[in-house]
This record gives structure tokens, sequence and C-alpha cells, in this order.
């Protein structure tokens, strides 16, 4: 036999299941459409407070150039040699002298911009 539950609050059983406790509590309302508004109400609480302690730049971190544009942390061997301003053959010798570190993604190279910072000092501090 079918029978439609009503919304209620926990038992102090069923209490441990909530974990610390965080989710904040309201009493039974009168009617479902009140219990689904007091629910609505309670999880946009939750996500606010998420909101609050996500940290801002959650997305990839970039760096900025001069310009204030910004830069990738993981480059193309075409926007490496725009960035130091040399053609792409001058980055592949690079690479394959194991001057500037690189990896393969997805059979494509790629130079961390960390790896460029790297190569540009160590080029200034030589000359």
């Amino acid at each position: 036999m079918n029978k439609m539950h009503r919304l209620t609050p926990p038992t102090p059983a069923q209490d441990h299941l909530a974990g610390t406790g965080n989710i904040p509590r309201t009493p039974p309302a009168q009617n479902p459409l009140e219990a689904l508004e007091a629910l609505l109400a309670a999880a946009q609480q939750v996500v606010a407070e998420l909101a609050k302690a996500r940290i801002p730049a959650a997305a990839e971190p970039q760096q900025t150039g001069p310009t204030g544009t910004a830069i990738p942390l993981v480059l193309s061997v075409d926007q490496a040699a725009e960035r130091l301003q040399v053609s792409r053959g001058t980055i592949y010798t690079l690479m394959k002298s194991r001057e500037l570190g690189w990896s393969k993604v997805r059979g494509r190279r790629r130079i961390l911009a960390t790896e460029l910072d790297r190569y540009l000092t160590q080029t200034n501090a030589v000359a």
C-alpha cells in the first residue's frame, strides 16, 4: 500500500546523517508548499555561505603582461615565440638544446610561462 509521506524533521537517530549539523533546520511547515519554500531558503543560505568561502580566482590563475593583458600559464610554441619576440624556429632550437623546458599535451608542445621566466632570468644572468 503506497502512502504519501509528509515532510517531517529528522529524528535524533537520523540526525547523525546530517554531518556537522551546519545545515539550518527549519520547523515543519503547515503545508507542502511552505515546506519546499523553507528548504529552498535553507539551500540558498548554504550556497551563499559556500560562495563566500570560495577562492575568488578559482579559475585558471593567470599572469598579466606589461599591457595588463592576461598571459596563460601554459603557452604554445607560437605564444612563447611572440612573448620572447623570436621566431618559432628559435623556440624549437631552444627546446631541442634543452635550454627551454617543454612537455607534450595531446601531441602538441607546450611551455610553462614559469619556464620562459626561468630561461630569461638565466640568459640575463649570463649576459
